[in-house]
């Protein structure tokens, strides 16, 4: 009998980490400028913009 894929507890925290991150730049305009125009940059991407400028 398998057993079905847990969810590792990790992701879970990724994803609730993610959430309060999106939290932040619905309050801060500015910060969220400031992930736009890193995000804009070729290869980077909206998750490590955020992670520099936090």
């Amino acid at each position: 009998m398998s057993r079905p894929a847990k969810r590792p507890v990790y992701q879970a925290q990724i994803q609730a980490v993610e959430e309060q991150l999106e939290a932040l730049l619905e309050k801060d305009q500015a910060l969220r400028q400031r992930v736009e125009a890193l995000d804009a940059i070729a290869g980077v991407g909206s998750r490590p913009a955020l992670l520099l400028l936090v």
